[in-house]
């Protein structure tokens, strides 16, 4: 088990260095069209939309790494009046839900993808295919589903009293 969280952890760690190469990326290209706009009147046609590309790829996949990481916000106005094991037993149900929904969340996205109007559908100032814009979502939300079935099995050992620390 120690592996597969380990594994896990680089995985998060890729994702993280990934993001912040895209950002790094996507501040540049910015910049460099802010000074080609407003000073020069011009403007690459690309930049617009690969930027909006750039940013669904932040948003997913950097959610999932925010998961694994537990730097996710979290309510826990309620948790925090109970006991531990009370809120040990609040994680595995959280946890649990968490789980089915980003199941179909990967349903849907993935079915949006392989739709007809996605898959045929070419960006009008990039030039590439729409299945780069859709393509973050089950991306995403797949890394989400595997980091968040490491962190119940996590919670139920917990709340079994069998160790397996839990970060909420």
């Amino acid at each position: 088990m120690k592996a597969f969280e380990k594994i896990l952890d680089f995985i998060a760690d890729v994702i993280k260095w990934l993001v912040t190469g895209i950002l790094l990326f996507m501040v540049t290209v910015t910049f460099i069209e802010v000074i080609r706009r407003y000073c020069f009147g011009k403007s690459f046609m690309w930049a617009d939309e690969c930027i909006r590309f750039l940013i669904m790829w932040v948003t997913f996949l950097g959610g999932a790494a925010a998961f694994r990481k537990n730097k996710l916000v979290i309510f826990d106005l309620v948790t925090s009046n109970v006991s531990e094991k009370v809120q040990d037993l609040f994680r595995v149900i959280a946890y649990a839900i968490v789980l089915v929904f980003l199941a179909v969340l990967i349903y849907y996205s993935a079915k949006a993808l392989a739709s007809p109007s996605v898959l045929r559908a070419k960006g009008t100032g990039f030039k590439v295919s729409m299945v780069w814009a859709y393509l973050p979502m089950p991306v995403g939300f797949s890394m989400m589903e595997l980091f968040c079935v490491d962190t119940l099995i996590k919670a139920v050992k917990k709340l079994m009293g069998k160790g397996g620390e839990v970060k909420c």
